[in-house]
Formats: structure tokens, sequence, C-alpha cells
């Protein structure tokens, strides 16, 4: 069996997840737990293996975020691993931001899958 090639996108992330993580002292059950995912899809995420489905992701960036973890490190690879006060408001920009991202990706997904709707007939006129 071949093995999977695994997204480079993806294992960068999985490797700033893990260096962070480890930085802020919180164990990957603890980041699942926040996620509502089991540790071994977190430690997949980490080695790039697999990745999460958006509403699990945006928790974990919350997660993440609340324990001290700078987004512009995580999302974009920037900075340091721990943010400090001077970049609280950079990362809650940027939270935001992304937080409004997937919500607007799940509704395009749950409108691309909803059935669509026949359309209604005119009513005739007399």
């Amino acid at each position: 069996m071949a093995a999977k090639k695994v997204s480079a996108t993806l294992r960068a992330f999985g490797e700033r997840l893990r260096r962070a993580r480890g930085e802020a002292g919180v164990t990957a059950k603890a980041l699942a737990a926040a996620c509502g995912v089991d540790a071994p899809r977190v430690s997949r995420l980490e080695t790039g293996t697999k990745g999460l489905e958006t509403p699990h992701l945006l928790r974990l960036l919350s997660a993440a975020y609340d324990v001290g973890i700078s987004m512009d490190y995580l999302v974009v690879g920037v900075g340091v691993p721990l943010r400090n006060v001077s970049t609280v408001a950079e990362d809650n920009a940027l939270t935001e931001e992304l937080i409004r991202l997937g919500r607007r990706l799940e509704r395009a997904r749950e409108n691309r899958d909803a059935p669509s709707e026949a359309p209604r007939a005119r009513s005739q006129r007399k």
C-alpha cells in the first residue's frame, strides 16, 4: 500500500501547533478536550497526517489562543509561539477574522450541500 502524501502546509501547521502547545505546557489530551475531539486526532493534526473539520479547527484555534499561543505563529508561521501583552490586540483581531471566515465557509458548505427547492409556480392572474 502506498503511503499518503502529506500536505506541506498541514505538516507545517502541525509542527507549529506541537511546538507552541509544548511551550504553553498544554497536553494534547487537554487541547483535544477543549476542541471536542480525542487526543489521537490532535496527534494526527500535529504530524500532518489528518486535518480537522472547520468547527473543530475553530475550537482548536480558540483553545490555543486561550492558553497564550500566538495566532500569527500558529496560522501563518511568523513571530514567536507564545504571545506577549503587546501582541494580544493583534491576535484578537486575527482570531476574530478567522472565526468569521470559518463561519462563512460553513454557511457556503451548508448552502452547497442543501437540496435545491423546486421553483414555485407563479399564481395565475384571472
